[in-house]
Order: C-alpha cells, then sequence, then structure tokens
C-alpha cells in the first residue's frame, strides 16, 4: 500500500454552474478521502459546501475579480506549505492558480495542472488577446514549470502539444460516482417530471443536459429534431441547460417558438442543482453535440444512469463505437441528424441494451475507484500512471 499523502486542490469556483470542473474537483476528493489521503480544496469566494472528510477552504477575489487572483488565499498556503505533499491545480488561466503553483514549487513539492479541455484549438481561438495576456503574465509559468498537466484523452493532449512541449504530460480521464448518479437521477425524476409537461405525452424523449454555450453545440440538436421526418413525430426533446449566453438562449427560444414542433422541444433553465439529473431518468437517448469538451462528465452521468448516447467527435471519446454504448458523428446539423435517425431507428430492446452497455463501460473506465488510483500513482510519482 502506498503512504498516505496530504493533497492540496485549487478550483476558482464550486458552484454547479460552473460546469463540469467543479464535480471532478469534488468527485476527486472523496475518492482519495476514501483511499486513506487527507483533501483540502483551495477555492474563491462561493457559497459554503461540504464535502465528506475534504476541507473546503473558501477566500475573497482580489480586484478585478475576472483575472482569479486572491492574496488571503496565497498567504493562507504559505502559512500552511507544511501540511501538504502535492498541489493539483484544476484551472489554467487564473492568476491564483499560478500564485498557488508558485508557493508549492519554491517548498519543492509536485505541482499537477489538469486542462480540462482548455488547452485545445477551439478553446485557445476563443477571447485570444485575453489568453496572450495570461500565458504571457502567469498562466505560461504555470504550465511551463509544472511536475506534469493532465489530459483527460490522447486526443486532447496531441492538440495542446505545441503549448510548452517539454512539459511532461499524464493522461487521466474524470471520473464519476456510478452509484450516487443513480441516486441522484432517481431522486430528482418527480421534480423533472413536475416541471416538464412534455414528458408524461411524449412516448419518446431525447435529453440534452449541459451548459447552453455556443460551444455545445445545442443549436444544431434543435436544427436537427426539427429536420426529422414524421417516423419520429413521438419523439420529444428536452433541452436542460446552465444559461451562459443569453444571446444563443433567447434565439432558441424564439427558434422553438415559432417552429411546428414546438410541443415536443422544451428548453428549460429551471432545473438545476440535484434536480436536473433527473432529466436523465426520462430519458432515452442522451445527446452532447459539442464543438468542443475536454472530458465531458455529462456524458459519464448519462452512461452511468444507463443510457445510450449520441455525442461528437470532437468529445473525444470514439470508444463510444467499440463499446455498443450509441453513437459517434460529426459536429454538425447533418451529422447530428444521421445520428438520431440511426439511433432512433432500433428497437426499443437494442437501444436499451446499448443503455446497459454504456453502464458497464463507465463503470469499467471511469469509476472513482479506477481514476483515484491513477491520480494517487501520479501524484507520488508525478509522471503519467499509463
Amino acid at each position: 500500500m502506498t503512504r498516505p499523502l496530504r493533497i492540496a486542490l485549487f478550483t476558482p469556483d464550486l458552484r454547479p454552474s460552473a460546469g463540469g470542473p467543479p464535480r471532478v474537483v469534488l468527485g476527486s476528493a472523496q475518492a482519495l478521502v476514501a483511499r486513506g489521503h487527507t483533501v483540502t480544496i483551495f477555492t474563491l469566494a462561493v457559497a459554503a459546501l461540504a464535502s465528506p472528510g475534504v476541507e473546503i477552504c473558501c477566500f475573497p477575489a482580489d480586484r478585478p475579480a475576472r483575472i482569479g487572483r486572491s492574496r488571503a488565499m496565497r498567504q493562507a498556503a504559505q502559512r500552511r506549505i507544511a501540511d501538504f505533499d502535492a498541489l493539483h491545480v484544476h484551472a489554467i488561466w487564473e492568476a491564483g492558480a499560478a500564485d498557488l503553483a508558485a508557493v508549492f514549487r519554491a517548498a519543492g513539492k509536485p505541482v499537477i495542472v489538469s486542462a480540462h479541455g482548455m488547452l485545445d484549438r477551439w478553446s485557445m481561438a476563443q477571447s485570444r488577446l485575453n489568453k496572450a495576456v495570461a500565458l504571457r503574465l502567469w498562466t505560461g509559468s504555470l504550465l511551463s514549470r509544472a511536475t506534469a498537466i493532465v489530459f483527460a484523452t490522447d486526443e486532447e493532449a496531441a492538440e495542446a502539444s505545441a503549448l510548452h512541449p517539454k512539459t511532461p504530460r499524464a493522461i487521466v480521464a474524470n471520473g464519476i460516482d456510478i452509484a450516487a448518479t443513480e441516486a441522484a437521477v432517481e431522486a430528482g425524476l418527480d421534480g423533472v417530471r413536475s416541471k416538464v409537461p412534455g414528458l408524461s405525452i411524449w412516448p419518446r424523449t431525447i435529453v440534452y443536459l449541459s451548459r447552453l454555450h455556443p460551444k455545445k453545440g445545442v443549436d444544431q440538436l434543435v436544427e436537427a429534431r426539427l429536420a426529422l421526418d414524421a417516423r419520429f413525430d413521438d419523439v420529444g426533446l428536452l433541452i436542460a441547460g446552465i444559461p451562459q449566453d443569453d444571446g444563443l438562449l433567447q434565439a432558441m427560444r424564439s427558434r422553438i417558438a415559432e417552429s411546428p414542433l414546438r410541443d415536443r422541444i422544451t428548453l428549460t433553465t429551471d432545473l438545476i442543482g440535484p434536480v436536473a439529473i433527473g432529466a436523465l431518468g426520462a430519458a432515452h437517448l442522451f445527446v452532447l453535440p459539442s464543438h468542443q469538451e475536454g472530458f465531458s462528465i455529462a456524458i459519464l452521468e448519462a452512461m452511468a444512469a444507463g443510457l445510450p448516447v449520441l455525442i461528437t467527435d470532437k468529445c473525444h471519446l470514439p470508444e463510444i463505437e467499440a463499446w455498443e454504448a450509441g453513437a459517434v458523428v460529426p459536429d454538425t446539423v447533418d451529422g447530428v441528424k444521421a445520428g438520431l435517425e440511426r439511433l432512433l431507428s432500433l428497437p426499443a430492446a437494442t437501444l436499451a441494451n446499448m443503455g446497459e452497455k454504456a453502464r458497464n463501460a463507465v463503470e469499467r473506465h471511469y469509476g472513482w475507484p479506477v481514476i483515484a488510483g491513477q491520480l494517487e500513482a501520479l501524484y507520488h510519482s508525478g509522471r503519467s500512471p499509463r
């Protein structure tokens, strides 16, 4: 048995609205505690949270808040540096991540950085000026001097290979607590049904459960559903999203309201937090039509809930096809439409069997006990566990 470690994690935001990284941080923390390690999460000021066995330390952000720096957090890390063996940063662009890393490096302790899809080509093309400033002032140092940069897939690592190619790379996927996901789906289902009347009418339901952001491709999912022919008139679409782009949200609401299928497409931003995942219990198929993903927790949750998944090739999970757990298509309206037609034309029993294979695959490859073991090896060695 490896010796227990004292691990510090950093994420700028632990709120559910921040997407997948907070869930990865909390999930990995709990899984590492279960393996006998001590975990402290450093984060910027958010609502108080509780995570069994995990210390969560919240600090106020300095102005301007958008750069994610906190003098109080840096000073706390300096005072407590003897309490920790390693730092794992789940952020790229926040100055506070680089500040913490500098404290740990000065003490001769390893610093691991998880990219979470933020270094791939699509992400680097967004807000280029802001990213150029961050790279010059703090992110460049964070990446070039890290013990290792963690990517969830080989494809994600390859896309970022031009950035700091001399920094060691590790491949460790995101994990998921399958039992907790199943329990959350069951607990949230009644709440979802009460908020979405269409679920009691539609014989079959497609579910999108993620942020409402242009990179997620949800607008092309709407267009693909509208383009399906009469063979699929029994199929409803539930878009349960966290709003992050007002322009996109309003455009989609208008498109749906003006369409002939407005009674078969529901877009809601009211399903937030624990209730939202209950939407997976009402689904027959999960769809994530992204233009860019690091490694989607939403996909893992859908698979853990026993759903077949339709994803794009930009989600970096080509194994879905080999596992017979769903379909992988191009990130275009035509690609998503073809995937919907392919899967929705299958007999119900075949589609359900795909969902069972999805659940088995996620348990084998992405259950937290598996991923926590890989993280443990990485923290001990500072190199990839593969």
